[in-house]
């Protein structure tokens, strides 16, 4: 959630990241409850805990995952195969 302009280039070095497990969406669903968003989009692989309600829609975008029928709101399930033929497509462009 973002209430201004960022610059994303701004990071010197990447953190490393664990490979599996950890994943937790409830500080994600924290602050939304906070800042009160119309609308929270999550891109993840749906492997996770369920977390409480932020209190505004939420979108969950499930790319190369498992669709997980526990999370509220909408889900939007992106196949591991679908996601090949968009990363052939966006990658053919120059």
């Amino acid at each position: 959630v973002f209430k201004e302009k960022i610059k994303i280039n701004t990071m010197k070095k990447i953190p490393a990241r664990p490979l599996q497990g950890g994943t937790s969406f409830q500080p994600v669903m924290d602050y939304a409850r906070e800042a009160k968003p119309d609308l929270l989009i999550v891109l993840t692989d749906g492997e996770a805990p369920t977390p409480t309600k932020p209190g505004c829609p939420v979108l969950w975008v499930i790319i190369g995952g498992r669709d997980n029928p526990e999370l509220f709101g909408k889900r939007i399930v992106i196949d591991k195969k679908d996601l090949k033929k968009v990363s052939k497509t966006v990658g053919s462009h120059k």
